[in-house]
């Protein structure tokens, strides 16, 4: 029998994710993390899994830090600093080879912290040899990897931007969404998923890793912050269009449910059931937004869909009212009582 189990630890609008696969003919079980969250969510999040997992003397095969704004890579620094000596077969972090020194004013785009991780990974041998670009792919302990993202188009533009000693950068993470905007949970699901889609032009966003997980005919879609049109055409390059989806068994839904990460286009290249949304609703973009998943029920009209939230509050328990929920075949699911942590099993 294989097992997959997903972890979707509650990082407020940030992302830290477990990845256990485990195949009982070879007794042997695959540990994938994909960030770190922030620092001040790292002492009851990752941290207590990753003691749990040195307890159990299993190592961590991989590590990736999908790119460099803080709610992805912040958690990362006090994990080196208490478990450096771990062993951790291998980190994927894109990086520029070039140490420059970015303006701070943006505190959700963290070079710093990039700077700080790729030199710690150089000095540990551990350094990719080559950036992590849309078209590779890996087999990690059992485990096929397919990237999607960024290609190198978008990451070029990114380490512009990170060699550049500029007073500011041009734009923020999300930087197209209000941020003062209010939530919009009272429009329906159809006048939402009628809305123009307009697409995220935050390079840090765009530089964002994106991958396929395949494992014993389970097969993840794992899109940190990326950007559908790049997603898009790595799937095009694979084979997949709307006449030949891709079958999907878990996807976690880009940029913490942002309106601008997830298209129609690329929701009707993919069939999937089951979508998880790492964020909580308390946040200054009001992620996850209503408009995202309105995309995804109409894309999946007919058929169910299930919503995995990594939060539980009045406000997610609410975004869909008691009739919506019922005539768009739509199950919300939320984190048991008292876990920090949403939770969704595969097995075969």
């Amino acid at each position: 029998m294989a097992t997959v189990l997903i972890k979707l630890f509650q990082v407020l609008q940030g992302d830290c994710i477990s990845i256990e696969c485990f195949d009982e003919s070879r007794d042997q079980a695959a540990c994938i993390f994909i960030d770190a969250g922030f620092v001040r969510t790292y002492f009851r999040t990752l941290r207590p899994e990753v003691l749990s997992i040195n307890d159990s003397q299993k190592p961590i095969d991989l590590f990736v830090v999908t790119h460099t704004d803080s709610d992805h890579i912040s958690g990362i620094l006090p994990f080196l600093k208490e478990f450096g000596h771990l062993p951790v077969k291998q980190f994927w972090f894109n990086w520029s080879p070039n140490p420059v020194r970015l303006s701070e004013s943006n505190g959700e785009i963290s070079i710093k912290e990039g700077i700080i991780l790729r030199d710690f990974l150089i000095g540990e041998g551990k350094a990719s040899g080559n950036n992590i670009l849309a078209g590779q792919a890996y087999e990690v302990n059992g485990v096929a990897l397919t990237i999607l993202s960024p290609d190198e188009e978008q990451f070029e533009g990114f380490t512009k931007k990170w060699h550049k000693e500029e007073t500011r950068l041009s734009e923020k993470s999300g930087s197209d969404i209000g941020t003062g905007q209010g939530r919009n949970d009272h429009e329906s699901i159809n006048d939402l998923s009628n809305q123009k889609f307009a697409e995220d032009k935050s390079l840090s966003n765009r530089s964002s890793m994106a991958f396929l997980l395949e494992f014993n005919g389970f097969t993840g879609l794992f899109t940190g912050d990326s950007v559908p049109s790049v997603i898009i055409a790595s799937l095009e390059k694979l084979g997949y269009s709307q006449e030949k989806k891709l079958k999907l068994d878990f996807m976690k839904v880009a940029h913490h449910g942002s309106k601008a990460n997830t298209s129609d286009e690329l929701l009707q290249m993919l069939d999937c059931a089951h979508y998880g949304i790492s964020s909580n609703s308390q946040n200054t973009h009001n992620f996850p937004h209503k408009e995202t998943l309105a995309r995804i029920v109409k894309a999946r009209e007919g058929s169910t869909v299930n919503f995995h939230f990594n939060y539980d509050d009045p406000v997610l328990r609410n975004i869909f009212t008691s009739q919506e929920l019922a005539d768009h075949n739509i199950t919300c699911h939320y984190p048991a009582q008292r876990e920090n942590q949403i939770q969704y099993t595969w097995n075969q």
